[in-house]
């Protein structure tokens, strides 16, 4: 709500605003008519003299009229210029519901609950109110108003209506002859009116169930709109006659109805309020196919050039089938004047999610004409490729066709819109757990190649496919090709349109404004529109529009800002002193520009205030030219920051100028001291003195050794008695002596003799140390390169006519930004001033790039002969070659995988590890790596706000000559190793099979990377190499043992062939050697023979197994006694009969290897491969394949094996 008037005592029922002036009339049951100034927000004046309620009130178009009409049975006509009631019209019988002045001619029409419809002709009044607008305001009120007499006016009444008529209106265009009425009959006439005439009735409207309490003619189509009180608002075609749409609300009646004199807005009012709408979608559907604009106005698919501003209309395309259809999108591949071009449109409906896909073919000949098109149904269609196309149905499933024939695609593609994203790519709009998303679909391979999570109605990619652009309703998000955000927009009003420029800017349009925005999120104002704008295209320096009535609007911009501002933010240095030279003086929008993205020392160049100069040096660490400016200002706070930042770099002539001006002694005693310089010290005392500071005159005297000074310091503060101790104790005897003639006996008594302090030397003077008196400069400092710039920015050489000079890596450094953005607190108040106006609304202050000396540039080329400015270089300052770290010399003098991870090289690590033992699966060893870095390095913070430090903790390699002897101390000893095996041992125990399949495979990993060299268990070098090779097989039995287990159990089925596989698994899995569980495994496998049917107990892999456990298990043991006599009973059942029926795929006499993959023997003699790392054995079919054991190596990789010790690299 933007005002409220509160003036009015009961309901407001009429309502209307003055055309040209910022006034509107109210009316309502306060019996007066009041008119109103919005500027002002307050009311005017009140014109009273009906009897009853106001209905409505409306001004004349034209003259200084108002006509109300009331239900006191009368319309009155009133002067809102003389403040004067003008007439009254009588002949009503009931209350008058509605009157309004005919749009151009001097007729009224009313309506009244009468039931009749009356025309008033009032060509007479003219006459009246120019006769009596010579009267006073007082003379024209102080009788009874005039009341036209039956020669003055002339009324035409009608009666077609069968029940008292709410509404009338003529129609807005007044050579239509049109207006209508609206009844409590539920419906509405439309009446033909003449002049000479009179009215007569054309049709009725019939289709509301209540009341009609409201009807207006659209003002710019023909359509006719009712509210009614059965709860609806209906449009209906004045040429069909027929209802085109209808909106209901479920509890409210709607009561009036009015629209926008401008916009295509319309407002109803019902019980509980208003709702606020359009009739259809007002953006036009368009595309750009390289230089021209294909556009829909009315029917017609019109194409402008946009080269030569011409523009034509292709072909008529077939009408919509309904009104609240609207043309959603137009898709064209490419289009050729001489070809025959195919254009998708897309029609969608506003109140229901259907639509059609039309195929239009252009030709030569179809040229103007109407065309056929290939219709489907569809929301969305895009073309591909030539003759390809992608079509979103209503079930939002992308259907892919071929010159409108369906293909079949093997993947499924769900949508909620779709958008081009070059050949053979789709930008698909989805929703992922209730979130919007946005993602490129390669049609070829079926899947996604990058998706980002943002809301958006729209999405635009750029022509060379680098960029895109997400808009969403206030809100638009920047992505580049793989859509990584580079920058967010979020604009106050909705944002229409958007359109790429060639170089990567993004022109976009609200309701206001069209505006550009940077790939980082900067935006600027590039003018204000009066109408809305859509974007279509950007060409040479031009932006082309389409307004909501389709015409092409062109807006010219400024390439050369845009060009300026892109450099910026590409960090170019020649492109930014190019686009300078092009621009010339800079606005101080652009001057902010280059403050906010950090190059204040090029900012500086073309400001003069010193206000402004003074931060933006100081950002720049320009601190010649701050001191300058702070000598212009002379300002003490100035002074301070100056000297901040003077002793961040160094400048110590300009922090002692600082000091010097604001007179503080002890910060040029400590400057002096530091840079030992102290006969400057003596100068900063004496400004101590003078400042009466004797706390840092004191300290300047003790620091220079000039003990006398501290001694009658001390003596001048009132206090002799430390004046003397002071002087005895530095062997100043004299002064001790005149000293002492002005202390009492007592006090002497209590300090030492002068006498015996004679004998003793001085001690005192040796604990300070000596100060220097020399000169001391200013620190190195880089050179910039920017000396030259005002050379090269007032020179008319073309682009190309200087060279900057290569000096290495460090020819960019005055364009990075400050150490710190934030260094100066001080507002640059000019700078923000100019942001006031509407160009500069969107730019904020901000930092550096350039100092001012720039001895770098040359001007060369055509006529630079006599103008080239000829450089005298400095040198420039070389850094020193970093040395190399103790994890670099790690990894390069080792082909141990655990010291290249000790040393953070885990790419090198995976490559050794897959030349010695074929790893190829690095998850596996993840979390090992992780945990081994941790081992590699000690941190540790030296003070506070100091970067974290670490420490590499190390050993020696008793294998390597003494001068690389130091290796990293990381890694599993084999202590640990053992630890863990026993931990796993435990899982086994418990039963908690997966966790310890894991545990194991763990385990078998960290035998990589066991460290021999710092392990403390007494072993030697090859004792633990052999017993880590022994973890890894005992690893490779559990593991295996346990995939076998695990295996079986998953078989639940209960026939024979399910009984046979579940033997033949038990019999493998009772062959393994698990050494510490022998008993256990034993009594597993001989359970599962015993659960199956009887035939399979008299198998020779049962009696096998039963006598294998007699072996470990006793009758005289209560607890194994049953499973014992039960093995006894089975041992001598075997039935070879019965073991040749059955046949299991296991011979307990036939050696054999069990494939680790398909958990089936490999018997002696036939070909097998292994794993190179954990020695598991496969089928040749499995080669290739990571190993199902260990889970790291490559099965069938011929490899030399793990490395335990370092060799010479």
């Amino acid at each position: 709500m933007i005002d409220k008037y509160e003036e009015c005592q009961g309901p407001v029922r009429g309502l209307d605003f003055h055309r040209n002036q910022p006034l509107f009339v109210s009316g309502g049951d306060d019996l007066k008519v009041r008119v109103w100034n919005y500027k002002t927000k307050k009311c005017l004046f009140s014109l009273e003299g009906h009897e009853d309620y106001i209905r409505t009130t409306y001004f004349h178009r034209e003259h200084p009229w108002i006509i109300s009409a009331s239900d006191d049975q009368s319309i009155r006509i009133w002067n809102w210029q003389s403040r004067s009631k003008v007439t009254v019209l009588t002949g009503h019988t009931h209350y008058v519901m509605c009157a309004q002045f005919h749009p151009a001619l001097d007729f009224i029409l009313s309506a009244s609950i009468d039931q009749t419809l009356r025309v008033w002709d009032i060509t007479g009044l003219k006459a009246k109110t120019s006769s009596s607008s010579t009267m006073s305001k007082d003379e024209n009120n102080a009788g009874f108003p005039e009341i036209l007499s039956r020669s003055d006016y002339s009324v035409e009444s009608k009666e077609a209506h069968t029940s008292e008529i709410n509404w009338c209106a003529f129609h807005p265009n007044p050579e239509k002859g049109l207006c209508l009425s609206a009844a409590d009959d539920s419906h509405i006439k439309i009446w033909r009116f003449d002049p000479r005439h009179g009215l007569r009735e054309m049709d009725t409207l019939r289709g509301h169930y209540n009341n009609v309490n409201c009807a207006i003619f659209h003002p710019k189509k023909d359509l006719i709109l009712t509210v009614s009180e059965d709860k609806s608002v209906k449009v209906w075609d004045l040429e069909k006659r027929n209802a085109i749409g209808t909106h209901r609300r479920e509890y409210d009646r709607f009561w009036t109805l009015a629209a926008h004199p401008e916009e295509n807005l319309f407002a109803a009012g019902h019980d509980t309020g208003f709702i606020l709408f359009k009739l259809e979608r007002e953006r036009p559907a368009f595309t750009v196919v390289k230089d021209s604009i294909l556009f829909i106005t009315g029917r017609q698919l019109c194409k402008y050039n946009m080269k030569t501003a011409n523009q034509r209309v292709l072909i008529y395309l077939k009408p919509k089938t309904e009104m609240t259809h609207y043309y959603h999108a137009i898709h064209c591949y490419s289009y050729d004047d001489n070809q025959t071009n195919q254009v998708l449109i897309s029609v969608r409906s506003t109140n229901v999610d259907k639509g059609i896909c039309d195929l239009y073919k252009i030709s030569q000949s179809s040229m103007g004409e109407s065309c056929e098109p290939m219709r489907s149904q569809g929301l969305t269609g895009l073309f591909i490729g030539p003759n390809r196309y992608a079509v979103l149905d209503r079930a939002n499933k992308v259907i892919f066709k071929v010159n409108n024939e369906e293909k079949k695609s093997k993947f499924t593609l769900s949508a909620k819109e779709i958008f081009y994203a070059g050949p053979g790519r789709l930008i698909v709009k989805s929703e992922v757990n209730g979130q919007e998303t946005i993602s490129i679909y390669d049609i070829e391979r079926g899947c996604d190649v990058a998706s980002l999570k943002v809301e958006a109605k729209r999405v635009i990619m750029s022509d060379n496919k680098n960029h895109i652009a997400c808009i969403g309703k206030k809100k638009i998000t920047i992505c580049d090709a793989n859509l990584k955000v580079l920058g967010t927009i979020t604009e106050q009003r909705r944002i229409k349109s958007a359109a790429w420029e060639e170089s990567g800017v993004l022109i976009y349009s609200t309701p206001v404004h069209v505006k550009y925005a940077l790939a980082d999120g900067h935006t600027t104002t590039i003018v204000s529109v009066r109408e809305v704008l859509y974007i279509v295209a950007i060409r040479e320096g031009r932006i082309f529009c389409l307004n909501r009535n389709c015409e092409v609007r062109q807006i010219q911009i400024d390439a050369r800002e845009l060009k300026f501002k892109q450099a910026v933010i590409r960090n170019d240095r020649g492109a930014i002193l190019s686009a300078l030279r092009q621009i010339g003086l800079l606005t101080r929008a652009e001057i902010t520009f280059l403050v906010k993205k950090g190059y204040p020392g090029l900012a500086l160049k073309f400001v003069d205030n010193d206000q402004t100069r003074f931060p933006l040096a100081l950002q720049a660490y320009d601190i010649d030219e701050a001191l300058a400016a702070a000598s212009r200002l002379n300002d003490k706070v100035c002074w301070t920051k100056l000297a901040e930042a003077a002793m961040e770099v160094g400048h110590i002539k300009a922090a002692e100028r600082a000091y010097k001006e604001l007179r503080k002694p002890y910060k040029l005693a400590m400057l002096y001291l530091v840079t030992g310089q102290r006969s400057k010290m003596l100068d900063a005392r004496t400004l101590a003195r003078n400042l009466n500071d004797t706390s840092t005159e004191y300290i300047i005297s003790l620091l220079t050794k000039d003990f006398a000074e501290c001694a009658q310091i001390i003596r001048r503060c009132g206090h002799p008695n430390l004046a003397y101790t002071c002087a005895v104790n530095h062997g100043l005897y004299d002064l001790a002596e005149e000293i002492s003639e002005e202390l009492s006996v007592e006090q002497l008594a209590n300090l030492p003799p002068l006498e015996s302090a004679r004998t003793n030397s001085s001690w005192m003077q040796k604990t300070i140390p000596d100060i220097g008196n020399g000169t001391f400069e200013n620190w190195p400092l880089l050179n910039d390169e920017c000396d030259n710039v005002d050379a090269v920015l007032a020179s008319d050489e073309p682009e190309n006519g200087f060279e900057l000079e290569d000096n290495g890596d460090w020819e960019d450094d005055e364009f990075k930004s400050s150490p710190d953005n934030n260094k100066d607190d001080m507002e640059l108040d000019d700078l923000e001033d100019a942001q006031e106006d509407g160009w500069g609304a969107d730019e904020e202050p901000l930092e550096d790039l350039l100092d001012d000396d720039d001895d770098d540039i040359i001007g060369e080329g055509a006529g630079a002969t006599n103008k080239a400015t000829i450089v005298q270089k400095s040198p420039q300052f070389i850094a020193p070659n970093p040395g190399q770290s103790i994890t670099s010399r790690w990894a390069q003098k080792s082909d141990l995988a655990l010291h290249h991870v000790l040393a953070g090289s885990y790419r090198s690590a995976l490559m050794l590890l897959r030349n010695q033992v074929g790893a190829v699966n690095n998850d596996q060893l993840r979390e090992i790596f992780k945990d081994l870095v941790l081992q590699s390095r000690t941190a540790y913070q030296g003070l506070a706000l100091y970067p974290t430090m670490y420490v590499y903790p190390s050993t020696i390699n008793s294998h390597a000559d003494e001068e690389d002897s130091e290796i990293p101390a990381g890694g599993y000893r084999i202590e640990d190793l053992e630890k863990r095996l026993t931990e796993c041992y435990g899982l086994f125990s418990t039963g908690k099979f997966a966790d310890a399949i894991t545990s194991f495979r763990t385990l078998l990993s960290c035998v990589l990377f066991l460290q021999v060299e710092s392990a403390q268990s007494g072993l030697s070098t090859d004792e633990m190499i052999a017993r880590a090779k022994e973890i890894i097989s005992i690893s490779r039995e559990y593991i295996l043992g346990l995939q076998i287990w695990l295996e079986r159990k998953n078989i639940t089925g209960k026939e024979f062939k399910d009984h046979k596989r579940a033997c033949e698994l038990a019999a493998y899995f009772a062959k393994l050697n698990l050494s510490k569980h022998r008993s256990k495994v034993l009594e597993k496998a001989f359970e599962v023979f015993v659960g199956r049917p009887k035939e399979f107990h008299k198998t020779r892999a049962a009696v096998s197994i039963a006598r294998r456990l007699l072996d470990y298990v006793s009758t005289s043991d209560p607890k194994k006694a049953k499973i014992a006599q039960y093995a006894e009973r089975i041992k001598s059942s075997y039935d070879a009969q019965v073991d040749q029926q059955i046949q299991l795929d296991y011979d307990d006499l036939n050696p054999y290897s069990l494939c680790a993959a398909s958990f089936t023997p490999i018997f002696s003699g036939n070909p097998l491969i292994e794993c190179p790392l954990c020695d598991a054995k496969y089928k040749t079919d499995f080669n290739g394949q990571v190993c199902k054991v260990c889970q790291v190596s490559q099965v069938g990789k011929k490899c030399p094996g793990m490395r335990f010790v370092a060799t010479d690299s």
